[in-house]
C-alpha cells in the first residue's frame, strides 16, 4: 500500500468485457510466443482454475527471475512479490482465494496483463549490453510507464513503450565519456 495506508484502486477498466478480452488475447499471444508449455485458450482464461492461474503467474515471474518458485502459501507470496516489483495497486489475499470468481478474476487478469507488458518492455532492453546508466534509464522509463498507467486509467501507451533514447545511443554516449 502507498504511504498513509491508503489502498490505490486500479484505474484501468479491468471489469469491462472488451478490456478483459483484449487482455486475454494479449496474454495468449505472449504465452504462445514465449514457450509456455501448457494448453492456453480464451476459454481457459475466461474462468481459470487456481492451477491455471498459478501456472501462468509462475511462468511470468520466472521470466523475471529464473530462480522463482513458490515456497510458501501463494496467497501470501503473490502480493509480496507484486509489491517488490512495484505493481501499481494492491492485490488482496481474498482475490487469490477465489481466482476464477467473477469478482476476483478481472483484478488477477489485470496483474497478468501488467506482467506481460513489463516483460515486453524488459525484453527490449535485455538484447543490449548493459551499463549502470542503461539500468538507471530503464528504471526511470519503467517508473514513467507505471505512473502513466495509474494517472491515465489505461494501459501503457505505445508511445511510452519504446525507450525515449536508444540503448545503443545511451551506451555510445557513456563510452565516449570515459
Amino acid at each position: 500500500m502507498p504511504a498513509g495506508g491508503r489502498k490505490v484502486e486500479d484505474p484501468r477498466p479491468i471489469r469491462d468485457k472488451a478490456y478483459m478480452s483484449k487482455s486475454i488475447r494479449k496474454l495468449i499471444v505472449y504465452l504462445s510466443e514465449h514457450g509456455y508449455d501448457r494448453s492456453i485458450s480464451s476459454q481457459i482464461l475466461t474462468s481459470p482454475t487456481t492451477k491455471d492461474f498459478l501456472s501462468i503467474i509462475s511462468f511470468l515471474l520466472a521470466s523475471i527471475d529464473p530462480n522463482f518458485k513458490f515456497v510458501g502459501k501463494f496467497e501470501d507470496e503473490i502480493p509480496a512479490m507484486l509489491k517488490l516489483i512495484s505493481y501499481p495497486t494492491t492485490v488482496g489475499r481474498s482475490a487469490l482465494t477465489a481466482i476464477g470468481n467473477p469478482t476476483s478474476w478481472p483484478q488477477l487478469l489485470a496483474v497478468l496483463s501488467w506482467l506481460t507488458d513489463l516483460l515486453k518492455v524488459r525484453a527490449r532492453f535485455i538484447s543490449f549490453p548493459g551499463t549502470a546508466d542503461a539500468c538507471v534509464a530503464l528504471r526511470d522509463h519503467l517508473l514513467r510507464c507505471r505512473d502513466c498507467c495509474i494517472s491515465r486509467a489505461g494501459d501503457i501507451p505505445d508511445a511510452l513503450v519504446p525507450m525515449p533514447i536508444s540503448p545503443i545511443a545511451l551506451l555510445a554516449s557513456t563510452s565516449m565519456q570515459r
